[in-house]
């Protein structure tokens, strides 16, 4: 990961993500030990923290008796927390590669997608299809992501087996079927008609693709 040094006052300061301060379960207040070699930065959380009640329940225990809807990442018992802060990190960049490589489809998006997507404008001309995916793709890249709900989180799961399966050469109708497999849908029972619809308009064997003009 590549970051930049921004201006705070007169000194220079260093942005962490939201997903690296829940790693290293620290936040905003915490104390942080700083060691170098000369070349590195060592960060690590401080063994003493000013103000800090060793007996406290650990911040996530307590949000999680606080919120009425917990994250994602509360919900989801079979995710560590290691494979939770990989997904979260990789998903923009990764739903990127499957706009912007392989051109997906939009009905390869809407079947992964855990809710209603807005069918492209045919008036819009060939690119309609990426106003569709505009939504999702403004709103996994940013920090929103991290407070996925649990339908969310599955999308992201989802994109992310799809991505996968087209690394090992799958075509279309097959990442789908392997994505589906992987993360079934969270949606209601009314919904199952949907998504068979939308599975079947899969692009097939020799259908061409919508693809990015230069």
């Amino acid at each position: 990961m590549r970051k930049k040094l921004v201006w705070s006052g007169n000194s220079a300061a260093l942005v962490i993500d939201t997903v690296l301060l829940r790693l290293l379960k620290l936040k905003v207040g915490s104390y942080v030990d700083i060691a170098t070699d000369g070349h590195s930065l060592v960060l690590r959380k401080s063994e003493i923290q000013s103000g800090d009640d060793s007996s406290r329940a650990p911040a996530r225990e307590a949000a999680r008796n606080a919120s009425p809807e917990p994250s994602a990442t509360e919900t989801d018992g079979q995710m560590s927390e290691a494979e939770w802060t990989r997904l979260m990190m990789r998903a923009p960049a990764l739903f990127e590669q499957l706009v912007r490589r392989w051109s997906i489809p939009f009905e390869v998006f809407q079947a992964l997608y855990h809710g209603p997507a807005k069918a492209p404008d045919p008036a819009r001309g060939p690119l309609a299809w990426l106003s569709s995916l505009a939504p999702y793709r403004h709103w996994v890249d940013t920090d929103a992501r991290y407070d996925s709900t649990p339908a969310q989180l599955a999308t992201i799961q989802r994109f992310d087996a799809c991505y996968e399966a087209k690394l090992d050469g799958a075509r279309w109708d097959q990442a789908t079927a392997y994505a589906l497999q992987q993360v079934p849908m969270l949606r209601e029972p009314d919904d199952v008609d949907t998504v068979a619809t939308a599975l079947q308009s899969v692009p097939q064997p020799g259908t061409p693709a919508q693809s990015l003009s230069s």
